[in-house]
């Protein structure tokens, strides 16, 4: 046998003694634990066997972990699975062994997880695919792979972790629901806040909040107009800056009240602020808030602020509307009796006109001095009849600068050299509706009141113009809402304190010397403008001079021709019923109806009166008062004389004639006579009333 064909026949025993010698060594790395897998290549493929590996701690770690660990080929096949990825897929971990994990990928994840797999790919790689469970579940996951070191001519395998979303995609999801939840909930507060802001700026508030632990003032921007804080920076806002812009007097009370608050819990005060522009009036400001606590400690100071200048002055009006309602109800009672007086005085006086000797000079005087006490009385009470607005009006459409213009002589006179009197050109004329004599009345007594403020001379100013009253401004000036004329007096005088001017309308006020004046004036004004339907405004200040607008009732209506007087008739004769519950006048009233030829009977009241008249068929006049005492007045017996006794004449007499006017007033073939009235005023009255049923 030749050398060469004895090393031939050596070739398979050493390639055999070299696999033996392999083998050898693989069961050596086995018995240390080295080995994880066999793979054994036939021909049908790789067949691969898993060992128990020595790498006990590694084993635990991995086996123990939340997340899913697989050891893949480049293929996709399983060579090693943790329990929690064959948990993920619903299977065993031996039945995993082997197997692909692509039939357990979405069709569309399929790619994602071939370039997982492919050679070259990043290191750290990472993509989220969706796992099918044999359940038919599917499971989010994250798959992060890396490349296991591995020899050359070995295998190349990829380790994968897998990491179940599904408890993540739900948290995302109620994170989303809650962050949605609270953006609803911030967009409403968003939406609540800015309602709140309009709403504060519509009422004319401001809100203010206070962190009395940090010591941050943060204010609105209508607080600060209001406040007047525009100046103070924001940084430099305290809780002790809050006061200084109210007077100088007032802001130790201020911030007494603000540490009030804190022990009180509440905070409601109002006070006065700086003018916002040199030389301006004082502005009244309403501030209103509420300690919050923290572990019982004040920790916050919350409230609004409001200017409440103009509720303020309406309120102020508002009184003072009530206070001459008030008064002229009680003034208007005492002229009632005062013209009941006078009528006994000046009616006694008719009657015994006749009986006064001619020869008599100083009898003469005392009468013509006592007619004449009457008739100033009488004046005197129509003033106050004015004042109550019990006088009688005869309204109509009257321009105003026509009137203005009419009587500007008049005017000037009245004011004298010294003052001159100033009437504008109005942009157009101006209508209302009152009666034209009592309204030329009420501006010369307002001029003749401006002269007297202007001693050593001056300028008086008339103007006209219209406004018109919302709801709300009328209910202060207890007025009805709607148009008016203003007529405006404006003197350069002494002007008032605000004491003053708040009483200047009084009856019997005065701030003039002993004799030059009655205090009824103004009163009378005031009356007269408000039984017109108007109301009155005053505006002085000392040294400023005042200004007085009388404002009534506007009217589209244009002016007509006065109608002419009549003239009085003669008395003449009949039997007169007289009824007066005043016993006094109502035997003055018989003398003066005996004076002119009536023969007359009495009674005290009107169901008297018609119990007489029910007895007596020869009355041819009753002569009433007015107001009497029990059921029935003087209205209401007209009334019953005119349905029952249809030829009976009724004339009524009353200190306020104006009440028997309109639906409720005097039938209208019922003659009135204002009280107190003369013997020829009542021969005239009765007269009438007679031709009126002839």
């Amino acid at each position: 046998m030749r050398a060469d064909d004895h090393a031939e026949d050596d070739l398979p025993s050493r390639e055999l003694l070299e696999r033996l010698r392999e083998a050898e060594e693989t069961l050596d790395a086995i018995r240390r634990g080295e080995v994880d897998a066999v793979v054994v290549h036939h021909p049908d493929g790789p067949s691969i066997y898993t060992l128990e590996s020595a790498d006990r701690p590694y084993r635990v770690l991995v086996e123990h972990m939340q997340e899913g660990a697989v050891t893949l080929t480049g293929e996709g096949v399983v060579l090693y699975c943790n329990q929690r990825f064959a948990a993920l897929l619903g299977l065993t971990r031996e039945s995993m062994i082997g197997r692909s994990v692509v039939p357990y990928l979405e069709r569309a994840d399929a790619m994602v997880m071939a370039a997982l797999l492919s050679p070259g790919a990043d290191a750290g790689r990472a993509a989220e695919v969706t796992l099918h469970r044999v359940d038919g579940q599917s499971i989010p996951v994250t798959l992060s792979a890396v490349d296991l070191p591995f020899e050359p001519g070995m295998p190349r395998l990829i380790c994968i972790i897998a990491t179940d979303l599904t408890h993540a995609r739900q948290r995302s999801h109620e994170l989303a629901a809650t962050n949605a939840q609270l953006a609803g909930e911030m967009a409403e507060r968003r939406s609540a806040e800015d309602r709140l802001a309009v709403a504060l700026e519509a009422a004319g508030m401001g809100s203010w909040d206070i962190d009395l632990v940090l010591g941050a003032v943060t204010i609105s921007r209508q607080a600060e107009g209001i406040l007047g804080l525009d100046d103070i920076g924001a940084a430099a806002r305290t809780l002790d800056s809050l006061a200084l812009p109210f007077l100088a007097n007032e802001q130790a009370e201020v911030r007494a009240a603000f540490e009030q608050a804190m022990t009180t819990g509440l905070l409601d005060f109002e006070r006065r602020v700086r003018p916002k522009v040199e030389g301006g009036a004082h502005r009244w400001v309403h501030v209103i808030g509420r300690t919050y606590q923290r572990d019982g400690v004040p920790s916050r100071l919350v409230g609004v602020v409001s200017d409440v200048t103009e509720r303020r002055l309406m309120e102020t009006q508002l009184r003072q509307a009530q206070k001459m309602e008030a008064v002229g109800q009680l003034t208007g009672g005492i002229a009632h009796d005062f013209n009941n007086l006078l009528m006994v005085i000046g009616g006694s006086l008719d009657v015994l006109e006749s009986a006064l000797p001619e020869d008599n000079p100083k009898a003469q005087r005392f009468f013509a001095a006592a007619k004449s006490g009457v008739e100033r009385g009488a004046s005197l009470n129509q003033q106050l009849l004015a004042f109550s607005r019990r006088q009688d009006l005869q309204a109509q459409p009257v321009c105003v600068d026509d009137l203005l213009r009419g009587f500007a002589t008049l005017l000037s006179r009245a004011l004298g050299e010294t003052v001159s009197l100033e009437l504008p050109q109005p942009a157009r004329r101006w209508y209302c509706r009152s009666d034209p004599h009592q309204l030329e009345t009420a501006i010369l007594n307002l001029a003749i009141n401006a002269r007297d403020a202007m001693p050593h001379g001056g300028r008086l100013t008339i103007l006209t113009s219209l406004t018109t009253l919302t709801p709300r401004e009328a209910l202060a000036m207890a007025a009805e809402p709607g148009s008016y004329v203003v007529i405006r007096v404006r003197d350069s005088g002494t002007g008032m304190t605000p004491e003053t001017a708040a009483r200047i309308f009084d009856p019997f006020f005065t701030t003039k010397a002993m004799g030059k004046g009655t205090g009824l004036g103004l009163s009378q004004v005031y009356g007269f403008v408000r039984q017109s339907g108007g109301f009155v405004s005053v505006t002085s200040e000392l040294g400023q001079g005042t200004t007085i607008d009388l404002c009534l009732p506007h009217t589209d209506e244009v002016a007509s021709a006065a109608p002419s007087a009549t003239a009085a008739p003669a008395a003449g004769d009949g039997r007169v019923l007289v009824v007066d519950d005043d016993i006094n006048v109502r035997e003055v009233s018989v003398a003066m109806l005996g004076a002119l030829g009536y023969v007359t009977l009495e009674a005290g009241d009107a169901a008297q009166a018609l119990t007489i008249l029910a007895r007596r068929s020869d009355i041819d006049m009753v002569f009433s008062d007015v107001i009497m005492p029990g059921e029935i007045n003087g209205l209401d017996l007209a009334r019953q004389i005119r349905e029952t006794y249809p030829k009976v004449a009724v004339v009524l007499a009353s200190g306020y004639t104006a009440q028997l006017q309109g639906d409720k007033g005097a039938p209208t073939d019922v003659e009135v006579l204002r009280k107190p009235y003369s013997r020829a005023a009542l021969a005239t009255a009765l007269t009438q009333a007679k031709a009126a049923k002839s």
